[in-house]
């Protein structure tokens, strides 16, 4: 008698914790075992305002984790938690998310979401974020906790995908690296390009030169030209005037 009284209270208080998490109604119904009216009635017994409260269908892609290096971290500090409170059983759960709610492990996890708020209360992880990773971790061939295969450092993988295999800092540092080698390839490749205009153009100013300079030669070639000719009509010009002195002594004679 006393177990099922004890029981009965530890599903209320863990329905008014989660009510103060903002767990969505069937998440509510499936750990804490109450069903939808009875929640009901106890939002309105406490007087919880129906505005802040979450609605629709829960979170059910574990690749909400890896959509930033930020996201990634805090969900690796989360499943440490939930392994520091014994919020993940050892042994993998087949069909997590059917046989893994229960009562315990909702106390468990409201543990870890106050634990995880206290230390980080500026965090965008709502309470349905923790959820669902606990189940990833649960269910087998998901989600795991692994060594950083650069660092000691611990992170959280999935196991289905050859990515992210590294923690949020080293992948900055290879993701840097590689920017780094991709700019130096690229300045390399730019710089071969533009040495081989500068040979063109050195090669097309050298034939302009040789082209300016040849008109200058053909003057000189014809100024020596004329010259010679000068000097030839002026020999000739000479030896008609000794000829015609010559005459002209003969006639006195």
């Amino acid at each position: 008698m006393e177990d099922r009284i004890g029981r009965e209270l530890r599903r209320h208080q863990l329905a008014l914790r989660m009510i103060a998490h903002r767990a969505r109604r069937h998440t509510i119904c499936n750990f804490a075992g109450l069903t939808r009216e009875k929640i009901k009635t106890l939002r309105r017994e406490w007087h919880v305002k129906s505005e802040g409260r979450r609605r629709g269908p829960s979170p059910t892609l574990l690749s909400a984790f890896f959509r930033s290096a930020r996201m990634r971290s805090e969900a690796s500090v989360i499943a440490l938690f939930c392994r520091i409170h014994g919020a993940v059983p050892a042994e993998n759960i087949v069909e997590a998310a059917r046989y893994y709610p229960n009562l315990d492990r909702g106390e468990r996890l409201c543990d870890v979401y106050e634990a995880y708020r206290t230390y980080f209360p500026e965090s965008e992880v709502n309470f349905e974020l923790i959820v669902l990773l606990a189940i990833g971790l649960a269910e087998p061939n998901s989600l795991d906790l692994r060594r950083c295969s650069t660092c000691p450092g611990i992170v959280v993988i999935d196991l289905l995908s050859v990515k992210n295999r590294d923690c949020s800092q080293c992948a900055r540092t290879e993701e840097r690296r590689r920017k780094d080698s991709i700019s130096g390839a690229k300045a390399a490749l730019t710089g071969k390009k533009t040495h081989k205009p500068v040979v063109r153009d050195q090669q097309k100013r050298a034939a302009q030169g040789s082209t300016d300079h040849a008109p200058e030669r053909k003057v000189r070639g014809t100024q020596k030209l004329e010259e010679q000719r000068g000097q030839e009509t002026q020999k000739g010009d000479g030896g008609q005037e000794d000829l015609n002195d010559g005459q002209e002594s003969d006639k006195e004679c």
